[in-house]
């Protein structure tokens, strides 16, 4: 998450069982969303290239 620079919600301080889990608010126009799924994406692979 640091990585992809992204502002995510820990999942349970919304529903009790969620921890673990991460929330990432997608009230916002569909142009932010699709870049903040890129640099997602652009995280996870990189952090994979490393294992």
């Amino acid at each position: 998450i640091q990585e992809a620079k992204l502002g995510l919600n820990n999942g349970g301080d919304f529903e009790r069982g969620l921890e673990g889990y991460m929330r990432l608010n997608v009230a916002c126009p569909r142009s932010v969303l699709k870049q903040a799924m890129k640099q997602l994406e652009k995280a996870v692979n990189s952090r994979n290239e490393r294992k």
